[in-house]
């Protein structure tokens, strides 16, 4: 029979409790998250009911799924809470939804979305340039300018 030290429990019962928070701020289920990170249901129980913490490698992918650091999960005060603003601001449920659509896509997907939206904050961001440069072109332009 193995004897779990303190800092083991310790160490479960944090992971557990920031998994949970994860899940909930992002309304995933246990059986989503068990596809997601491609385990078994049973493991992702096992990791909420603190009988078992996971090897770092699928720490590393929850990690990357949920954008946190590691540390998110393994430190009990991790320097990432504020600069993660956790707790700090709501998403609508539209917001929830798209990022729920976003992270089911395949990492191929998800990246032509991320192309899309930087795309689409480029070319707006030039339509409001050229305004500006076309006022100042426009100035330049008037018949009353130099030619007195």
């Amino acid at each position: 029979m193995k004897i779990d030290s303190q800092k083991s429990i310790a160490m479960r019962d944090l992971f557990s409790k920031r998994l949970s928070e994860l899940m909930q701020k992002q309304d995933i289920n246990q059986v989503e998250l068990s596809k997601i990170v491609g385990v078994s249901e049973s493991a992702v129980g096992k990791w909420l009911l603190k009988k078992m913490l996971p090897r770092m490698g699928m720490i590393q992918k929850l990690a990357d799924y949920f954008g946190v650091p590691t540390s998110f999960f393994l430190e009990e005060h991790p320097s990432c809470m504020n600069s993660l603003g956790f707790n700090q601001f709501s998403l609508s449920d539209s917001e929830i939804s798209l990022i729920k659509k976003i992270r089911s896509l395949s990492p191929e997907g998800q990246s032509s979305v991320y192309d899309f939206i930087n795309f689409k904050l480029i070319s707006e961001n030039a339509k409001k340039k050229p305004e500006k440069d076309n006022l100042m072109v426009a100035e330049s332009q008037l018949p009353y300018g130099d030619n007195k």
